[in-house]
């Protein structure tokens, strides 16, 4: 059973499923392996994204605030928002997520650091009904990065990711509706990352 969350501010969203394809030059493979392809994908398209959208109260017009990574660095979020609290209550954002030594710890005890600026586009839709809470969320993050790590493997590359996915809550039961999920592409590395797959886990 799905422990309930609040998807609102939540910054401790996790992976699960990413392929992974090595990359690299004549004399050395340098290339990421699946759990660092799927910390780093989603640290960009989903974890460190939504740790923003705490700052949902403050309405519409320019954000900028800094959020520290698990390891250390940080990300830098700047843009502009939109919020409406009409029929539907949306919010939508159109900015940057910049990635200063941004490190973070995978299962295998590597720490892989992320450099480097995407370009991010987000939305939170809350549909207007009277039973269930529904959210629909839609985000896109495209740029160029670079990750290193600490035997020295570093690698530039693009980001290319896709966010699409609904939030149900019904308000009764411990039971949440998980639609959707994260997919494109992280330095030539596949991602299909289903929403109930990694929805409130760290």
């Amino acid at each position: 059973m799905t422990t309930k969350h609040r998807i609102v501010g939540y910054a401790g969203l996790a992976v699960a499923a990413v392929l992974a394809a090595g990359c690299g030059d004549d004399e050395k493979l340098v290339g990421l392996t699946g759990e660092e392809a799927e910390a780093l994908a989603l640290r960009v398209g989903a974890a460190s994204s939504m740790a923003w959208f705490e700052k949902r109260g403050d309405g519409s017009g320019e954000y900028e605030f800094v959020v520290p990574c698990p390891a250390s660095g940080n990300v830098t979020f700047s843009g502009k928002r939109e919020t409406d609290v009409g029929l539907e209550s949306t919010l939508d954002v159109d900015g940057t997520q910049k990635y200063d030594a941004c490190a973070q710890v995978v299962e295998s005890g590597e720490t892989i650091t992320l450099s480097g600026t995407v370009d991010e586009g987000l939305s939170f839709t809350r549909r207007p009904l009277m039973g269930p809470t529904v959210i629909d969320i839609e985000g896109t993050w495209r740029g160029t990065v670079v990750w290193s790590s600490r035997n020295g493997d570093s690698e530039e590359c693009e980001v290319d990711l896709a966010l699409g996915a609904t939030f149900i809550d019904d308000g009764w039961s411990e039971e949440l509706g998980l639609l959707g999920g994260l997919d494109g592409t992280f330095c030539a590395i596949a991602v299909d990352a289903p929403f109930a797959e990694w929805y409130g886990t760290k």
